[in-house]
């Protein structure tokens, strides 16, 4: 009900929303209501919505409230989410949403895209798990080419352990049939 109330705010007056959800989004009671305040203020702005989450107070929750903004920001408004993503570069605060779209990236088979947009992390360690988050999506479309890779890939052995791992599990499959005059 609390996170409700925030979203509806959100409609006539965003500082305070803001506001009202920094200090109800605290604790047990209040653990979805930043989320739900994210997730509608990704929808309608997510360019703003991205930017205030990031600059959370509160870094325990800040990971899953910038994914949350992204996910709606990106449901609404792809071509846009991409772009503004893009803009702002591979950094830790943002690590959580590259690896998503980076996997995306692999699994898509524009794993050349994915690395090198990983490559341009600053720091080392963030770079190489980028550089698995692109591997994993890979790993589903091209397990074949993907394990070539890993043969000259300079991976953590933990990150090495987790592609080749995924090249193991069988892709998702849909939990409906996709032909309609399937039995």
């Amino acid at each position: 009900m609390l996170a409700r109330f925030g979203q509806a705010l959100l409609d006539y007056d965003k500082q305070h929303a803001i506001r009202w959800a920094n200090k109800h989004g605290r604790g047990r009671k209040g653990s979805g209501v930043l989320r739900h305040l994210a997730f509608s203020w990704g929808k309608e702005n997510g360019p703003e919505a991205m930017d205030w989450a990031m600059k959370l107070e509160d870094e325990t929750q800040r990971p899953a409230i910038i994914y949350r903004v992204w996910l709606s920001f990106r449901q609404e408004k792809p071509e846009e989410a991409a772009q503004w993503l893009l803009e702002k570069g591979p950094t830790p605060i943002l690590e959580g949403v590259y690896a998503r779209y980076l996997t995306g990236l692999g699994m898509d088979k524009k794993q050349t895209e994915g690395f090198e947009i990983a490559e341009r992390a600053e720091d080392v360690l963030l770079r190489e798990r980028l550089q698995t988050a692109v591997a994993l999506g890979w790993a589903q479309s091209d397990p074949e080419a993907t394990t070539k890779w890993l043969e000259t890939a300079k991976l953590a052995p933990d990150l090495d352990a987790r592609v080749r791992k995924a090249m193991q599990a069988k892709p998702a499959q849909p939990m409906v049939p996709t032909d309609p005059n399937a039995g």
